[in-house]
């Protein structure tokens, strides 16, 4: 990745201060680097800075850094929503919650710190020295990948039932999803006109290009779709939802010959608590390979709903 320039408020004084509170109450710091944590393309709502940090005692670690967008209408969006207060709820309560449960949904570290609520802005430990990182998007997840995520998710979702048996306050700031939030105009101009694009796109397939009608009449009412098909139906069966599960949001964590052997979700901006079909929805249509998702579509299903109803049952 490459360096960048900080922002002005990125800087030792920042960091340390930072870092006290998550790290240790001592901690100087006598160098630090920041180079851009993600890929162009890898990130869509966020800015994400990895800081390797070399404190006075001769210790090396790193973090990252993830702050909401500034400009243009996704940065307006999402500061506008519950985004930044979702995901920092789940990293500092419902995550370790879910950890006392089952002891593998933590993903690293949470510092809780943030410049404040609006600016949108958490640190967290940079879990690449530990050995996850994220698979090829561009190539898909193979039946190995997508099996680990479907048992990953199982948990995640049974946890999320017994807490909310416990305490049904602990949903407060789930009980909406992105469509529901933005009720208005711009918001469902940005998602029609990506939709057009889309449509626009699909019609110099010549394989494909009888589709291009289909997903433009779509575009009028898209968010209306969207908003009517996720609204949660209370008397129904409901989970915590991730809201976001696809392949940039996992990391991956492999052994000697090269097979997936572990795996974490991250970017927990979009839970919400609704019915586990947006969440299995969501990964079957974006992440598995063509041949997984023809091939194996029900047995990743089952696999799924085994290890939510195992893993209740011995909550």
């Amino acid at each position: 990745m490459s360096t960048l320039e900080p922002p002005v408020w990125l800087n030792k004084a920042f960091l340390e201060s930072s870092l006290r509170a998550g790290y240790d109450d001592t901690l100087s710091i006598g160098n630090y680097d920041i180079k851009t944590a993600t890929a162009k393309g890898d990130n869509y709502t966020s800015t994400m800075y990895r800081v390797t940090v070399e404190t006075t005692g001769n210790k090396t670690f790193s973090v990252l850094i993830k702050y909401l967008l500034e400009a243009g209408k996704s940065g307006d969006m999402l500061r506008q929503s519950t985004a930044h207060l979702r995901e920092a709820t789940m990293l500092s309560v419902m995550l370790p919650k879910m950890t006392a449960l089952l002891q593998d949904a933590m993903p690293g570290k949470f510092f809780p710190r943030s410049r404040n609520d609006k600016e949108g802005l958490l640190i967290m430990e940079d879990l690449s020295p530990l050995g996850f990182k994220m698979a090829k998007r561009q190539k898909g997840l193979d039946l190995s990948h997508c099996l680990l995520v479907m048992r990953k998710l199982g948990r995640f979702h049974a946890t999320s039932v017994l807490i909310h048996q416990q305490d049904p306050d602990s949903m407060a700031n789930f009980q909406t999803n992105l469509f529901i939030e933005h009720n208005n105009g711009n918001f469902s101009k940005l998602f029609a006109g990506l939709l057009r694009n889309a449509a626009d796109e699909v019609e110099t397939w010549p394989e494909s290009s009888q589709y291009a009608g289909k997903i433009r009449a779509y575009a009028e009412d898209i968010v209306g779709c969207l908003r009517r098909v996720t609204a949660r139906d209370d008397s129904a069966f409901n989970v915590l939802n991730h809201g976001d599960l696809w392949v940039n949001n996992m990391l991956f964590r492999y052994s000697k010959t090269g097979q997936p052997e572990s795996m974490l979700f991250v970017d927990y901006q979009l839970c919400n608590y609704a019915s586990p079909a947006l969440d299995l929805q969501y990964f079957m249509n974006t992440s598995p390979t063509d041949d997984v998702r023809m091939r194996h579509t029900d047995t990743l299903l089952q696999v799924g709903q085994q290890q939510l109803t195992k893993n209740y049952s011995q909550l």
